[in-house]
């Protein structure tokens, strides 16, 4: 490392010649030099170096120069102590920083957050309204990233009061009977939410003492559902229930020849321990395709769209699927032939139009409903016996009094 003392003098660096070496200085042995203030003059000799006089700096010369200039000042670190003098500070330690966010970056976190978080935000002690804050609200003691983060906390905030708003707004139209705001106010949620996780909460929740106390007294429990063997099958039947029963009502002809495939067909749940949904083939989800004519032939011109045609709900209010065994909320435990009415009723229809169209001994079902009749109660035949705390109590007998003056 070199040092070059220059002139006082009034002769400028003369503009360098094509052919000669440019000349940075003028030469220490032409011109008369200014001393260093400090006294300070290198130990080396005077050396030529590609033509010019110059004093080599060895590293004790510029620690001795810097010393007689600044005394006892680190020549590296804190630089906040006087010529004076002073303890020496220790070297300042540096959190490990972020990478850096691209100017387009930070510019959207500065967008997405509130005036008072910005950069150009007054400071916390021109701001009345941010005295007693923390400093974790000052936006410059943030990194890019962090005021990232901060953008995407405070976005999802927003759209999370925007989702509970119009929530309510979609009920609130689905009451007054306004479906087309109700669809509107759904269609705002599903663009709101397609980057987020967002499904429904079903809260367990165990039956109340006075609905337990209820189906105890007039539910339709009291019934149980019994298999009976007959004709190589096994046969299961449950209750039925008012909807069902009108059903049997309208479907029964006027002669009462159907009567026993009506009652069969609308009791009957399972055959051979399968499901009746499943063994007659009645699918539980349809299925739709929706396509543009003008993509023909197209990747992504089509699609398909599956709708979930029954459900069952467990007691604790939870809806799950109709070939479901478990509840997955609550954890309670459902039979395979639980059926909501709905698919019951298309059950009874289709196994009807069986036995009256494809079943051989049609005349014979009577034996099968009489084998049932005898082990299986029904609501309405024997409701004095299921159900006494609903039957009319007996008037006691009067004798009737004749009129005033017609005694013998």
């Amino acid at each position: 490392m070199s040092t070059q003392k220059t002139s006082l003098g009034g002769n400028g660096p003369q503009p360098p010649d094509d052919n000669t070496e440019e000349d940075l200085g003028l030469s220490e042995d032409h011109t008369p030099m200014a001393e260093d203030p400090s006294g300070f003059v290198a130990a080396s000799p005077v050396q030529n170096l590609s033509g010019r006089s110059v004093r080599p700096m060895t590293d004790s010369d510029l620690t001795r120069a810097h010393q007689m200039q600044a005394g006892n000042v680190p020549m590296f670190g804190n630089a906040s102590v006087g010529p004076e003098g002073g303890k020496e500070l220790p070297p300042i330690q540096r959190q490990p920083q972020a990478p850096a966010a691209s100017s387009r970056t930070q510019q959207q976190a500065e967008e997405m957050l509130p005036d008072y978080m910005r950069s150009g935000a007054p400071k916390q002690e021109d701001n009345p309204q941010s005295k007693g804050s923390s400093h974790l609200g000052d936006p410059q003691g943030f990194t890019p990233s962090d005021k990232l983060a901060l953008a995407q906390s405070y976005q999802f905030d927003e759209i999370r009061r925007a989702v509970e708003h119009l929530l309510n707004e979609e009920e609130n139209a689905r009451a007054s009977g306004d479906y087309l705001a109700a669809h509107q106010a759904r269609r705002l949620i599903d663009n709101l939410i397609e980057d987020y996780d967002f499904d429904k909460v079903e809260k367990p929740k165990a039956e109340h003492p006075a609905m337990s106390k209820l189906k105890a007294n007039l539910g339709l429990e009291q019934i149980k559902p019994t298999t009976i063997p007959w004709a190589g099958s096994n046969w299961m039947f449950a209750a039925t229930n008012a909807r069902l029963d009108q059903w049997v009502n309208e479907t029964t002809s006027n002669d009462g020849s159907n009567i026993a495939a009506v009652v069969i067909s609308a009791s009957l749940v399972g055959l051979d321990d399968v499901p009746m949904f499943e063994f007659l083939g009645i699918p539980l989800e349809e299925e739709y395709s929706m396509s543009d004519p003008k993509q023909h032939g197209m990747v992504g011109g089509g699609s398909r769209i599956t709708v979930t045609r029954f459900w069952k709900y467990c007691q604790c209010g939870a809806k799950i699927r109709v070939n479901e065994e478990k509840c997955n909320h609550c954890g309670a435990v459902h039979s395979k032939f639980e059926m909501p009415t709905d698919l019951r009723m298309e059950c009874a229809e289709v196994f009807y139009n069986f036995l009256e169209e494809e079943f051989g001994p049609y005349e014979e079902l009577a034996i099968l409903l009489k084998k049932k009749s005898d082990v299986m109660k029904d609501r309405r035949f024997n409701k004095e016996e299921l159900y006494p705390l609903a039957m009319p109590l007996e008037e006691p007998k009067t004798i009737p009094k004749s009129p005033s003056g017609e005694e013998s």
